[in-house]
């Protein structure tokens, strides 16, 4: 590129002309928001935490990139009007000023460069999100207070002989307003601090949790929601240590909490989907499962963990001589390659291109084993060999790292369940070999696994 100055000059043209294209699927999608909450919208940072509902295909943006549209989601068209409003009384008093200063260019040089710089500010905010930098804010509010204090052109310049002015009474300060001002400034400044204090907190218990201490992380968490009650983070980290503690009830009353704080974020749902899995309630496990999916449908880690509570829930309802619900279950983890499937078949030409920020979603080893296992029990046992098979190529492709063994040594598990249903004995004991090559107490899993029976 430093040798050919002309291929880099391209190179950057197509870039931002890909940056043009893919902010108007950003626009697109925020006007789909606003029209879902058109009066007040989604509050302050709802784009953040919803647009993953709403796009149509996977990108990652924490802000609209055009400022009015991010105004509309998040305040709706009460707040549209407002932003339009303050645009309003600005244009008019700096229309007015310069108008009035006909017979003074300096005075309507500054009302012209003053309202150009407010301008070129408010017209680069229709396609960036400029105005989220509060530097940049600031200076804009700035310019509109300088042009408000200004006086019209001759204000305060009395004809005939100079009147010199009374001289007025020393007004006292009412004590109300007075009071009512101190005591917002207090509450302010305890709510910042009241902030601090359980984001240090918050910190200590990160911490704590890194060195495996979660006596110290509870405390320090708890601590932490105490003096921030709004951060659903602290109630999904206190979820997930009342798990580790088996403590499966107060696990979903946190998980819960963290839910009703942030309804749109697929995590706190397949959080509370786990909690509820490890009290044995399956229906709602997988029923937030499958909430985290369409909250987020272009992420296939959701569809990975969609299919894992299925079949888990299957799979225990089953290992409670309960096969009858445990079919229903199976079935809906055996169908996840297919809702990927139905998903990514919407996206067009187009959207796949602009994709860039992850591969096109498709089945993954996690989810073929998942899906397989499921298949299983089924006894559906080509489609379960269709599955297994390729996570199994899949995973020996590129060498079985240590974060693999478990996942390898299931799929093993499975493809050796599967071929000894079909009465392929040799295959069953290379498929345990293997398997156990990586996780030696496959074996025993297997010994298990082998008395559950496949559900007709």
């Amino acid at each position: 590129l430093a040798l050919r100055p002309d291929l880099l000059q391209k190179f950057l043209a197509l870039i931002h002309f890909r940056n043009a294209v893919e902010r108007l699927y950003f626009y697109r999608d925020a006007l789909e928001m606003i029209a879902a909450r058109p009066v007040f919208g989604w509050g302050g940072g709802g784009w953040q935490e919803a647009y993953r509902a709403f796009q149509h295909y996977l990108y990652n943006s924490t802000q609209v990139h055009g400022y009015y549209f991010q105004v509309g989601v998040e305040a709706g068209i009460i707040g549209l009007l407002v932003i339009g409003g303050i645009w309003a009384a600005f244009l008019v008093k700096a229309h007015s000023l310069y108008q009035g200063a006909k017979n003074n260019p300096d005075r309507r040089l500054l009302v012209w460069t003053l309202t150009v710089a407010a301008l070129s500010v408010a017209v680069h905010s229709a396609v960036d999100f400029n105005l989220s930098l509060s530097a940049l804010a600031l200076v804009l509010f700035a310019i509109f207070g300088i042009v408000n204090g200004l006086k019209p052109a001759g204000e305060g310049q009395a004809e005939g002989p100079q009147v010199k002015p009374k001289k007025k009474r020393k007004q006292e300060l009412k004590a109300g307003p007075l009071v009512a001002v101190s005591a917002l400034t207090l509450i302010l400044a305890l709510g910042g601090l009241s902030l601090a204090v359980a984001g240090n907190y918050a910190f200590n218990a990160d911490s704590a949790l890194r060195g495996n201490n979660l006596e110290k992380g509870l405390r320090d968490l708890q601590r932490a929601r105490q003096f921030n009650p709004f951060n659903s983070e602290y109630d999904a980290m206190l979820a997930r240590i009342y798990q580790a503690q088996q403590q499966g009830e107060q696990a979903v009353k946190t998980a819960s909490a963290a839910v009703a704080k942030s309804k749109y974020s697929a995590a706190r749902h397949a959080e509370l989907a786990s909690a509820y899995q490890s009290t044995g309630d399956f229906e709602k496990a997988v029923l937030h499962a499958r909430k985290a999916v369409s909250l987020a449908p272009f992420q296939v880690h959701w569809y990975e963990n969609l299919s894992r509570a299925c079949f888990v829930s299957g799979y225990m309802m089953l290992n409670d001589k309960q096969p009858a619900m445990a079919k229903p279950f199976f079935e809906q983890a055996a169908a996840v390659p297919k809702e990927i499937g139905d998903r990514m078949a919407g996206v067009t030409p187009k959207e796949r291109e602009l994709w860039v920020v992850a591969p096109l979603m498709d089945v993954t080893p996690s989810i073929a084993i998942n899906t397989g296992g499921a298949l299983c029990f089924l006894g559906r046992f080509d489609e379960a060999d269709e599955r297994l098979g390729a996570a199994f190529e899949a995973i020996e492709k590129d060498g079985i790292d240590d974060q693999e063994k478990e996942m390898y040594s299931e799929c093993c598990l499975w493809l050796a369940f599967a071929a000894d249903r079909q009465g392929n004995g040799a295959m069953k004991l290379e498929y345990l070999a293997k398997g156990k090559s990586a996780v030696p107490e496959l074996e025993e899993w297997y010994k298990h696994v082998a008395e559950l029976p496949v559900i007709e």
